[in-house]
């Protein structure tokens, strides 16, 4: 979703050729793909329990994995065919390798803010109410934080970006928390073709409520959790979609990080070898795919090669 969404709903981006139907308020409403990743990780981080500082280091020290990664050799590769200048300072490159800031690749905003949302679960973990305080506590961080938006004040990105989005993921920890898709499944027909009627509808309700609703940082508090119940019913029931979603969701941050260089930077003129969208989102999965791939394969023998390290200097 997130790359059909870089690939169709932003040709402003890039200068290459693309179809007249780029841009169009539907594929804008692709951008969902970044609330639901949100909601998403505030659903499994709260079915995950308690989240001690042990728990955030080990995730902290995971996700910093994967990003250094991806990083260093495609920030390499991109100085080496002068498409990136040498960073300005020391201090410039540590912003840029802590994901603190950008400026090798615009689509990596919002890894500063998923780092704000896992220090916020620290106190979030620790509610334990009932599910009409924990609903009252997110309607009045809603309350605040669209209160500070509104004010005509000028807000650093990362604190607006923050407030936008801390209650996209307090309401994915919620349905976790007090098991809120179990109840929408109590009003599922028990034919299992009208469960995946009604999960086709509930699909595309959501990317139309996105599209064309004037509320757009609001309506995703209906249309996210619809989209994401939606889709679980099509993969309950049907086991090749559930497998797909296992076999993506292992690669699912490699590819948040890659795609883009395939769109918008040094290596999208591959991508726009051909004015066709089903080539272009192809050519642009096969080949971040390819390079999530040989990275994992990489990162499992350089864990292995540490390992044997260790054990040596054990004896």
């Amino acid at each position: 979703m997130m790359v059909a969404y870089h690939l169709c709903g932003c040709p402003e981006r890039y200068n290459e050729v693309h179809p007249e139907w780029y841009g169009s308020p539907i594929t804008k409403a692709l951008v969902l793909c970044v609330p639901i990743y949100l909601f998403l990780s505030g659903y499994g981080l709260q079915c995950g329990g308690a989240f001690g500082l042990e728990k955030l280091w080990k995730r902290l020290r995971k996700l910093y994995q994967t990003f250094w990664w991806v990083f260093i050799p495609f920030v390499s590769v991109g100085m080496f065919v002068g498409y990136y200048s040498l960073p300005s300072s020391v201090f410039d490159f540590l912003m840029n390798f802590l994901g603190l800031t950008y400026r090798y690749n615009a689509e990596w905003w919002f890894f500063c803010i998923y780092l704000g949302q896992l220090l916020g679960f620290l106190l979030l973990s620790r509610l334990n109410v009932r599910w009409y305080y924990y609903l009252l506590i997110m309607i009045f961080a809603f309350g605040g934080s669209r209160l500070i938006l509104n004010k005509a004040i000028s807000l650093n990105f990362w604190v607006e970006m923050f407030l936008i989005y801390l209650n996209i993921f307090m309401l994915g920890a919620f349905f976790s928390k007090f098991d809120v898709f179990k109840i929408m499944d109590s009003f599922l027909p028990s034919n299992k073709f009208w469960i995946l009627i009604c999960g086709l509808g509930g699909v595309i309700l959501s990317v139309v409520m996105r599209a064309y609703s004037p509320s757009v940082g609001i309506i995703e508090l209906v249309s996210v959790p619809l989209f994401v119940w939606s889709i679980n019913c099509f993969s309950d029931r049907l086991l090749i979609l559930k497998r797909f979603f296992a076999f993506f969701g292992k690669h699912s941050t490699n590819l948040w990080l890659i795609h883009s260089f395939f769109i918008f930077y040094y290596l999208n003129y591959i991508t726009f070898a051909c004015n066709s969208f089903i080539i272009s989102f192809s050519i642009v999965m096969i080949q971040s795919l390819a390079c999530s791939l040989i990275l994992e394969y990489c990162k499992t023998k350089a864990n292995i090669f540490i390992s044997l390290v260790k054990r040596h200097d054990e004896k």
